[in-house]
């Protein structure tokens, strides 16, 4: 009867080490998927081709957000550092089979966490940027897998979860070196974070001197710029007292990226925002120095479709899918745009002159990157971040109350 039951407790704890080998393994996966996510969001440009792999999954819209980063640390480094903990809990559980049982519940406790943050990630992703990225969603399914071996393996202890948590208490209360290490590393979290972020955002400033001045309301702003965004289709209140206006391409990649962060700002900082395509193709734009295919195709086919109610429509319905603007979908394009034919698209001389008048707007002011966005009629080159935007607009809607 002894042998039978040594032989079934072997068997047993044969099974556990499997699943702390797999769990071991598993979290290696999402360490390294993190780790190529850092480097995929510090490299958003050069891996436009990696990252919209499909209609509604596009990472990009994902890392650029404000949803990308906590404390202006990126998601990825948490992840990193997350996923790499849970690995060696799980290596310890294999090598070290007494504190098996306190690991497997210790993890249960933390992969559960994990993975109702990437279930809020996934509600995120669906309601606000309306695309998911393809590399974090390995980790949302990941981390609950992760979670249920754990949960099998504490099941498996049969330990009680006090009892776990009552010892560990016990062992770090009576230990005067682990709760003075505690008390430390808490207060440098809630002391350090928050300086971190304040110390890369004036990194940023130092990096980007307009930046600056566009945030203490000393940046040049161009004279009679409301006049220019009158009759123009627009998101957010018509007497909202900021203003972004954003010159873009339809083929730029940094353009449709940056469509949620503009949502976003007129959603929650209630801006009245202005999309004028701008074109950058030497078809159309004589500061472009090449051709873009499609791009005077579908600036022309926006401001048809504006003339007719549809901007919007278009407007989302193009960057979301950019494969519209290939020759093969020409129907779909056109149809979209209200248009029975590209004829119909160039008979129409008032959207012709609408797209004629924001490239030699672009040239008066020398635009010649795409997006270009106007605060207030403070023009700035490229894509910042985030918090210089939520800044721009608090500081612009402070300014107005004072005049």
């Amino acid at each position: 009867m002894t042998e039978e039951w040594n032989e079934e407790r072997a068997g047993e704890d044969k099974q556990e080490r499997r699943l702390w080998r797999l769990l071991a393994f598993l979290c290696l996966l999402a360490a390294i998927d993190s780790l190529w996510l850092y480097y995929l969001q510090g490299n958003l440009e050069s891996f436009a081709a990696a990252c919209h792999l499909a209609p509604g999954f596009d990472c990009a819209p994902a890392l650029r957000s404000r949803y990308g980063k906590i404390f202006e640390i990126s998601l990825s480094t948490y992840g990193i550092v997350s996923y790499v903990l849970f690995g060696l809990m799980a290596v310890q559980g294999v090598w070290n089979p007494r504190r098996a049982d306190r690991n497997a519940l210790g993890l249960v406790i933390l992969t559960g966490a994990a993975s109702l943050f990437c279930l809020w990630l996934v509600y995120v992703s669906k309601v606000r940027l309306r695309a998911y990225c393809p590399y974090c969603l390995i980790l949302h399914i990941l981390t609950p897998i992760l979670f249920l071996i754990s949960l099998l393996l504490w099941r498996k202890s049969r330990a009680p979860a006090t009892e776990i948590l009552k010892a560990e208490w016990d062992s770090v209360r009576n230990d005067v070196k682990i709760m003075t290490g505690l008390v430390v590393a808490i207060a440098l979290v809630v002391v350090g974070l928050p300086r971190f972020q304040e110390m890369a955002r004036k990194r940023e400033l130092e990096r980007n001197p307009q930046y600056a001045a566009v945030l203490d309301g000393t940046f040049p702003r161009y004279p009679d710029w409301e006049r220019f965004v009158e009759g123009r289709p627009f998101r957010g209140p018509a007497d909202a007292p900021v203003t972004i206006v954003e010159f873009g391409d339809f083929t730029c990649d940094v353009c449709r990226q940056a469509t949620t962060v503009f949502e976003e700002l007129v959603e929650v900082y209630g801006v009245k925002y202005v999309f004028l395509p701008y074109p950058r193709s030497r078809e159309c734009n004589p500061t472009a120095k090449w051709i873009r295919p499609g791009a005077c195709l579908a600036g022309l086919a926006a401001e048809y479709a504006a003339r007719r109610g549809r901007f919007w429509k278009f407007h989302d319905v193009v960057f979301e899918d950019p494969s519209l603007l290939r020759e093969e979908n020409a129907k779909r394009f056109l149809a979209l745009a209200g248009a029975a034919d590209t004829e119909a698209l160039f008979a129409d001389t008032e959207a012709r002159r609408n797209l004629l008048r924001s490239i030699k707007f672009g040239l008066e002011v020398g635009i010649y990157q795409t997006p270009t966005i106007f605060i207030n009629g403070m023009g700035i080159g490229g894509m910042p971040p985030v918090w210089f935007f939520e800044k721009a607009v608090e500081n612009e809607r402070r300014r107005a109350m004072t005049r």
